[in-house]
C-alpha cells in the first residue's frame, strides 16, 4: 500500500474468498469498492488476471457473454490467488488509473523480503 500512496492513490483491495475485507482511504467510494470486489471475483472465477481478459470479452470473442454478469469485470487490477497450485480466491486493486491498479496489484503480489528471511 506504501507503493500506491506514493503515487497519490488510495486504493481499494478485496479478496473474493472471504466475506468483505476492504482497506480504503478516506475518500473511497462504493465504486472502488465494488470495482474491487468485481476484479477479485472474475480473476478467482476464471483463475486469470482480469487485465489478460479484456481482450477476450469483447464482442464476437470467445468470454463475450460474461459481460452480462453483473460481478464480472475485465478492467486490469485483479488476480487469483494461489495456494499450492489451488486457486483459493482473488484479490482485486481499485482507486486509480488501470495501469495503477495493475502497479499495485504486481506490488502487493511480491513475496515479503522479512517473511522471506524469516523462513530461511
Amino acid at each position: 500500500m506504501a507503493t500506491s500512496r506514493a503515487q497519490g492513490v488510495w486504493p481499494c483491495h478485496e479478496q473474493a474468498n472471504n466475506p468483505p475485507d476492504l482497506v480504503s482511504g478516506k475518500t473511497e467510494s462504493v465504486r472502488t469498492m465494488l470495482i474491487s470486489h468485481r476484479k477479485a471475483y472474475t480473476a478467482a472465477l476464471t483463475q486469470q488476471r482480469t487485465s489478460d481478459l479484456f481482450e477476450l470479452v469483447q464482442p464476437g470473442k470467445e468470454l463475450f457473454h460474461l459481460m452480462s454478469q453483473d460481478s464480472f469485470c475485465a478492467m486490469g487490477g485483479g488476480a487469483p490467488l494461489v495456494h499450492d497450485g489451488v486457486v483459493v480466491g482473488g484479490l482485486g486493486i481499485s482507486g486509480g488509473t488501470v495501469a495503477q491498479d495493475i502497479g499495485i496489484l504486481e506490488a502487493a503480489l511480491q513475496p515479503r523480503r522479512h517473511e522471506l528471511q524469516k523462513s530461511l
